[in-house]
């Protein structure tokens, strides 16, 4: 009798809380909107009241997202043509296809074997009379799109998943004109040739290669905002870039350019700008990235800077167009940069790859030759530089030789240096040249400074490079006389002194210093030493009385200062709390 009663309360609860199938079909179809679509069709198999409420949530869906919002996910792997097919035959309405990333899809029909192919995606895609638009990023099948359904739109950017370089001929992409894509990432694909593409905004080229001679001839994109090409591989002949600047210039809104190891002709840029800035060709250009253009002169990326002074607000420039000629030249032009903020001198790009490719194996692999010739630029440049651009908050200097004294950069003004006042963020990577007691006097003025990176810095340069002229450093093996047209007085002599070991012709005092360097070899840690207090203190920065407590800051090695500096040294620089605080250091040294 108690069970009976039992369950009879049971019955009684559950009309009390009714179950999911007792829900009207307008409030499933409310409450399907919000799961994935693995989910729906998993419900769909439970009974037939959902099994109903599923076929009328896809007879008014209109997008359906195989991936479930997963940017980077794929779709399941036991979908085949049959179930697309199955689908999309019930989704009438369907207008945005999200998430159409497969993990395998063949490019023909299989027999006696399901599969997912392209053929199969398309003729299931033709099924909806309102589709508009497609998310993929399978190289196939956007191919197939481009041709058989022409009308259909990419959604968001299109980007292909497992380039690889140099490109295999099964990773190609035969682009047809007037696509339409408004954004496209193409990495390690063999590309004919780029066509007219109207609709296009954002294109970037990652190790992409041309198979084409004339590559460039049809390419046209009116609308294109950004344009990257990295470590491609194209046409020989440098000429056949023509009709590529030529695009470029024709399209006003470009406000991003980025080339990388581009072989271009000298002058081209300059003549572009020359005939179209008064069609507005690169005057809203905010970011400007040139690495490892060989044939690119000072007056290409001079005209450029020129023509988009008053947007331009991020400048990378590579080794051997970092020169005081190039800044003295855009004073003398009289340019005013107001949204400059970032500024790289000596910018190299290196294609990241697993050891055994070297420079020889990636020219025949087909990438450009890169330009060989160390920065040229000196601290007068440094100077030019500081008034140039009064408001830059981020500079990275690296690969310059030719930096010698850090206290010429400033631009003084009764004794007091002006100039650098918005600078937060320093790094310095490879300029052997400079002084360290200047350098600390110019740390000392940077007011709003937060962040320091000093990279492979203030080490002693071989012997012998003030007699031969050698960029210290640099590993190219070449006279400074003949990659600079500075003077004399500017080169690497004036404070060589504090740097370079004095060698005598007297035998016995050379085998002192080879048993000097034998020492150190054997004790390490006579190789650490810290930045003296004094370097630091000027009057009107830091105190001894100031009553803040001093903590210890860094080590650096010995080899950056004299012998008399080192007689002198303290065991540890202290400086106020508060500096430590401000200051995001990060310093990284190579001890040798």
């Amino acid at each position: 009798m108690e069970q009976k009663v039992m369950k009879k309360e049971e019955k009684m609860a559950c009309k009390n809380h009714p179950t999911l199938t007792d829900l009207s079909h307008e409030l499933l179809c409310h409450i399907l909107q919000f799961l994935p679509l693995q989910d729906i069709m998993a419900v769909s198999m439970l009974c037939k009241t959902l099994q109903y409420a599923v076929t009328l949530h896809l007879r008014l869906c209109k997008k359906i997202d195989f991936c479930g919002g997963s940017v980077y996910g794929f779709m399941p792997k036991a979908i085949t043509d049959d179930h697309l097919h199955f689908l999309f035959k019930k989704c009438p309405l369907v207008e945005t296809v999200f998430g159409l990333h497969p993990f395998k899809v063949e490019r023909r029909r299989l027999r006696k074997r399901s599969a997912l192919t392209v053929p199969g995606i398309i003729d299931a895609l033709s099924l909806c009379s309102n589709l508009t638009s497609v998310e993929t990023s399978d190289l196939k099948l956007l191919e197939a799109m481009l041709q058989h359904l022409p009308q259909l739109r990419v959604i968001g950017t299109f980007q292909n998943r497992g380039g690889i370089f140099p490109p295999q001929a099964s990773e190609s992409l035969r682009l047809l004109p007037y696509p339409q894509i408004s954004s496209m990432r193409l990495i390690g694909v063999e590309v004919p040739e780029l066509t007219a593409m109207p609709l296009l905004e954002h294109l970037h080229l990652h190790c992409v290669r041309f198979t084409k001679l004339q590559p460039f001839r049809a390419f046209l994109a009116a609308k294109l905002k950004t344009f990257v090409m990295k470590h491609c591989m194209g046409p020989s002949l440098s000429l056949r870039y023509l009709s590529l600047i030529i695009a470029l210039s024709s399209a006003p809104t470009l406000t991003r350019l980025e080339l990388v190891r581009v072989p271009l002709p000298g002058g081209l840029f300059q003549r572009a700008v020359e005939d179209s800035f008064r069609q507005n060709a690169f005057v809203n250009l905010k970011t400007l990235i040139i690495s490892g253009c060989k044939g690119i002169l000072e007056s290409d990326l001079g005209h450029l800077m020129i023509v988009a002074s008053r947007n331009l607000e991020k400048v990378f420039i590579q080794p051997s167009l970092t020169r005081d000629s190039l800044f003295v030249a855009l004073s003398y032009a009289r340019c005013e940069f107001p949204a400059l903020k970032d500024i790289h001198l000596g910018y190299i790009d290196d294609l990241e790859l697993p050891d055994g490719w070297s420079n020889e194996s990636l020219r025949s692999a087909g990438l450009a030759e890169i330009p060989d010739t160390p920065s040229a630029l000196t601290d007068s440049g440094m100077k030019m530089i500081s008034e140039l651009f009064p408001h830059i908050r981020r500079m990275d200097v690296s690969n310059c030789p030719h930096l010698i004294d850090m206290d010429q950069w400033w631009n003084k003004v009764d004794d007091v240096p002006q100039g650098w006042k918005e600078l937060t963020e320093l790094t310095l990577y490879r300029c052997h040249c400079l002084s360290l007691p200047s350098f600390s006097f110019f740390l000392s003025y940077l007011q709003k400074i937060e962040s320091l990176v000093l990279q492979d810095m203030f080490r002693a340069p071989p012997k012998g490079c003030s007699h031969v002229g050698l960029s210290a450093g640099t590993g190219l093996g070449m006279s400074s006389a003949v990659v600079s047209n500075q003077d004399e007085h500017i080169a690497v002599q004036g404070h060589q002194q504090d740097f370079e070991a004095q060698v005598d012709d007297n035998d016995n005092e050379n085998e002192e210093i080879d048993n000097d360097d034998n020492e150190d070899e054997d004790n390490p840690d006579q190789h650490i030493m810290v930045f003296q207090q004094e370097f630091f203190e000027e009057e009107n920065h830091v105190h001894h009385d100031d009553g803040h407590e001093r903590v210890p800051l860094l080590v650096i090695p010995e080899n950056a200062f004299d012998d008399d500096r080192i007689d002198n040294r303290i065991p540890v620089l202290m400086v106020p709390e508060m500096l430590m605080k401000k200051i995001e250091w990060k310093i990284i040294w190579f001890m040798y």
